[in-house]
């Protein structure tokens, strides 16, 4: 827990992935951080809604998220495996929903060998 204002030791820190995933659930939101790794994070129990709210944030400094507002359609990085591993049945609804978005991103950025 956070007892006052101000700088925080790097434990007390919002980390990716586990907080992306909590994020997603609770809000049934789709959060896309832009990062290395850059990663999609769609809710786990629920179906894909066309309405859904999307926030994407960056990591900058190597110790700070910021909002970053992004045009609309813009390409989505890919979701984690433990996304893929760990989602019910009814979630692969998201994938199936953003497939084109996820697909653009691909064709954006290179495979590195």
């Amino acid at each position: 827990m956070i007892e006052s204002f101000g700088s925080q030791p790097p434990e007390k820190w919002m980390s990716l992935p586990d907080m992306g995933y909590l994020i997603a659930n609770r809000y049934n939101v789709v959060l896309v951080c832009l990062g290395n790794p850059c990663m999609t994070f769609f809710p786990m129990t629920s179906s894909h809604s066309p309405n859904v709210s999307i926030y994407c944030i960056g990591f900058v400094n190597r110790n700070h998220w910021v909002q970053v507002n992004m045009k609309e359609g813009f390409p989505l990085p890919p979701v984690t495996l433990d996304w893929k591993k760990f989602r019910s049945h009814i979630a692969t609804t998201w994938m199936l929903g953003f497939a084109g978005r996820m697909q653009h991103w691909q064709l954006l950025t290179p495979i590195l060998a």
